[in-house]
């Protein structure tokens, strides 16, 4: 994962980040392993503003991991596994 873009360098590029940790859940959730993804984030919304972006970043990730991997999960079960990473990561 790479991440660039304004105020990055207190965002993690590893398993703490939302969006790795949304790609492990729908892997966990669909049953897929093996399958390799690289990340590059790049933030436009100010870190830690209250704005949503991670969440947001988030959220992309679920969906789209879900067309990648052709995993044909609908709304509902993005939206559940998205409210397992944050609250309002279905939203």
């Amino acid at each position: 994962m790479t991440v660039s873009g304004m105020d990055t360098d207190h965002i993690p590029a590893d398993a703490r980040n939302l969006v790795i940790k949304a790609a492990k859940r729908l892997a966990d959730f669909a049953g897929i392993s093996g399958q390799a993804l690289h990340f590059n984030l790049v933030k436009s919304i100010p870190t830690e503003a209250g704005l949503g972006g991670g969440s947001a970043d988030a959220a992309a990730a679920l969906v789209g991991c879900n067309h990648i991997w052709k995993t044909e999960l609908n709304d509902e079960q993005l939206m559940e596994i998205g409210a397992q990473i944050g609250e309002d990561v279905p939203f």
